[in-house]
């Protein structure tokens, strides 16, 4: 096929690192499972370690400059997004906002007629406005004056649960709006597998670890839950805001918790699998979030989880997994009280339940249909 006519997907996101968390996640997952006989995917991304992209995927990254002040800006990046943009039968698909490579593709797709898809992925939920202190509020509000006008000229917005699509209906007004659920690849597991039988005794929080995930709210519940005695709480993830960490690591030190909670750091394949796989349940009581991968994860591995209300998973209780009021030390350790109840059976079948669950309900091998047809529409758009 000519490469004129065979039609591109081009993912733009920030850093595509598996450290970075779900987007990265995403992203990896649409150029793996999406592509067609005449639809190829590639990635223009500021950063790129460690990524698990097929070897036909183009990644093009464009390291920002030292004086883009955060922003992530390069005009190598801008050129480059120029020029692939003349390409026939182009279309970009934006996951984010805030930095110069989401800013400069809608523009660029504006200008030069290149249908659009933007997915914001829950960033501009009121709690990323809001909640992460005075001077981050001031600069989006700034931010988003100036240049919603730009992400106000897609041609689509993808939102991932119900509640987020009622928050980019008000910001994106004259917009169309789609709704997808994040997605899973679902790994062939036999649910039989001694590793699947073998659950030990200790609470899993997993992610990256900052106030939006809600280690602190996991932490306060743990200690006050009573089950110090029985179950560890073991943390894996990446330190996302030093502060923060910190003063979680001093809360563990002033009660005494060194010996009962241990902090892994991050870890990848085999090993992380192994470690979800045998956890009781995974708890992750996220202050926000839109359908958090890592409750998808941990399902695909036979593990329920604990997740918030507030994740967009209303379905989550259905699959044996456990729903908790965000920000919530009570209702925390309430649920990590339901989970210390469960027998060896009940934790199986709850952990079966969840992987049926996400595989009915989120596997991209059910899902990617709707999503290339999402591509096809945009294909035919005329400006």
């Amino acid at each position: 096929m000519d490469e004129f006519t065979e039609k591109m997907v081009v993912h733009f996101i920030e850093d595509l690192s598996p450290l970075s968390g779900g987007v990265a996640t995403v992203v990896s997952m649409f150029c793996r499972e999406l592509p067609t006989s005449n639809v190829r995917h590639t990635i223009i991304c500021n950063k790129a370690s460690n990524v698990d992209v097929l070897d036909d995927v183009d990644v093009n990254v464009f390291i920002a400059k030292e004086r883009s002040f955060g922003w992530g800006y390069s005009k190598e990046m801008v050129d480059f997004i120029s020029k692939i943009s003349l390409r026939p039968n182009t279309i970009f698909h934006v996951h984010g906002v805030w930095k110069a490579i989401h800013f400069f593709a809608v523009k660029i797709a504006s200008k030069n007629n290149v249908p659009c898809v933007l997915t914001t992925h829950a960033m501009l939920n009121p709690w990323f406005w809001n909640g992460q202190g005075i001077m981050k509020r001031a600069k989006k509000y700034i931010y988003w004056m100036i240049f919603a006008r730009y992400f106000r000229k897609v041609d689509l917005v993808h939102a991932i649960t119900s509640e987020e699509q009622d928050i980019l209906k008000i910001l994106f007004p004259n917009v169309n709006i789609v709704r997808l659920p994040n997605t899973i690849s679902m790994r062939a597991s036999e649910n039989s597998s001694e590793t699947f039988l073998s659950p030990q005794r200790y609470f899993l929080f997993i992610g990256r670890i900052n106030p939006q995930k809600g280690l602190d709210v996991l932490v306060r519940a743990y200690n006050s839950s009573g089950l110090k005695e029985s179950f560890r709480l073991l943390i894996v993830g990446p330190t996302d805001d030093e502060e923060y960490w910190q003063s979680v690591c001093k809360y563990i030190n002033d009660n005494d918790l060194n010996d009962r909670i241990t902090y892994l750091g991050s870890k990848f394949g085999a090993e992380k699998d192994t470690i979800i796989s045998e956890a009781w349940v995974c708890t992750v009581p996220s202050r926000v979030e839109v359908i958090g991968m890592v409750n998808l994860e941990t399902a695909s591995l036979r593990c329920p989880s604990i997740t918030s209300f507030e994740t967009g998973l209303h379905d989550w209780e259905d699959g044996g997994g456990l729903l908790v009021m965000a920000g919530s030390d009570t209702s925390c350790s309430e649920a990590l009280k339901r989970a210390a109840d469960w027998s060896l059976e009940e934790r199986l079948s709850r952990g079966d339940k969840s992987y049926d669950l996400v595989d009915q309900r989120y596997n991209i091998k059910k899902i990617k249909k709707r999503w290339n047809t999402v591509y096809e529409n945009l294909s035919s758009v005329v400006r």
